[in-house]
């Protein structure tokens, strides 16, 4: 009865350890848990940039939302600047050049 009780449960041992995952299937899921944490982390970049251009943009607009509101203040208070008026521009008169032997017609 030792026997037989001693070969079942060694039966059972072996049958335990063959019924579990193989080394390969083991390197499958270790792989496969591996690239799964690189897709996140890759998503969790990619999300954190996605975030800063959005803060940069937000930025951006209210700085020059902020510009624009100034600017309509200084037209309304009457501090405009001179540089705000488009100015005529003119060309320099050209250098008379004295050549020896010239003779003037007139």
């Amino acid at each position: 009865m030792k026997k037989l009780l001693a070969l079942t449960l060694i039966a059972g041992i072996v049958t335990f350890v063959a019924c579990g995952p193989s080394k390969k299937e083991l390197e499958a899921k270790a792989k496969a848990k591996q690239d799964s944490i690189t897709a996140a982390e890759k998503a969790k970049k990619e999300a954190d940039s996605l975030a800063l251009v959005e803060k940069t943009k937000i930025v951006k607009d209210s700085l020059r939302k902020d510009s624009i509101a100034k600017a309509d203040k200084k037209i309304k208070s009457g501090h405009a600047t001179t540089a705000a008026k488009p100015q005529a521009t003119t060309q320099p008169a050209k250098p008379k050049i004295n050549r020896p032997g010239a003779t003037k017609k007139s």
